[in-house]
């Protein structure tokens, strides 16, 4: 897929940039809680990846040329797969859910 950075919708929509932007805000609070054993603690490093991943997700479905050029989703892409085989799970989901 050839992208158009000039059509990038986090640019020129405002609701979409506060939804992601949303998604960063909180991808960036399950590093910076963890270990802090507060309610914002998810228990350990592989868990805070997996829900930083589920977030990137979300963030690649709204505006694929965000994340592939601001988030360098390709190389995400990677370290999803790679994540996903190094916890035994087909899914971030079915890793969060347990």
């Amino acid at each position: 897929m050839k992208r158009d950075s000039t059509n990038n919708i986090y640019i020129t929509n405002k609701s979409v940039r506060a939804k992601i932007d949303s998604y960063l805000e909180k991808a960036n609070s399950l590093f910076a809680n963890l270990g802090t054993k507060s309610s914002r603690d998810v228990g350990s490093m592989d868990m805070a990846r997996a829900m930083d991943f589920q977030y990137m997700q979300k963030i690649k479905e709204i505006d694929s040329i965000f994340y592939y050029e601001f988030l360098h989703g390709k190389y995400m892409d990677d370290e999803i797969s790679e994540f996903l085989e190094k916890v035994n799970s087909k899914t971030l989901s079915e890793y969060i859910e347990g």
